[in-house]
């Protein structure tokens, strides 16, 4: 067994990974042009996230979060903002659990869960470093559509 050419192989799909991971990214902002949309890389707990914002006042923004290294661990969900913090949490936690379906809540996020592909609002494989699919969604731009839908499904239960 070659080790170098192991771990040569091993770099390349992680850079392809990454470089899929940024398109999805520029799909997103092509077809929501009046959102942010963003990769958020944390290395010293090893979260990477991708987040689309709702208007500048909106105090949450839509995010998906590996919660694990290596494109592993996924939640979806409503993330607050660092600087906002509203008072009516309880209320609209509700209102999202209620409509959009069940979901968590930590100090972090207003409505989260954990991807699945059973999810019926965006079915997605959790750990996306062992699994073809979403690598090959992001390519299609099928994961993309089925980003926006729930990003604007979300943003029209906020608006009432």
């Amino acid at each position: 067994m070659n080790v170098a050419a192991a771990v040569r192989v091993i770099i390349l799909g992680d850079a392809v990974r990454k470089r899929l991971f940024e398109m999805l990214r520029q799909q997103l902002h092509i077809n929501l042009r009046d959102h942010t949309v963003e990769i958020q890389n944390d290395q010293w707990h090893n979260y990477l996230s991708l987040s689309i914002s709702y208007p500048e006042n909106f105090p949450y923004k839509f995010s998906l979060e590996f919660q694990n290294t290596q494109f592993n661990g996924l939640i979806f969900g409503l993330h607050r903002n660092e600087e906002n913090n509203p008072q009516n949490d309880d209320e609209i936690f509700s209102i999202i659990d209620k409509q959009i379906g069940p979901g968590k809540r930590s100090e972090w996020w207003l409505w989260y869960r954990k991807a699945s592909l059973a999810d019926t609002l965006l079915p997605v494989s959790p750990n996306w470093q062992p699994d073809p699919q979403p690598w090959i969604d992001i390519a299609t731009g099928s994961l993309a559509e089925r980003i926006q839908v729930v990003f604007k499904l979300i943003g029209q239960v906020l608006d009432g």
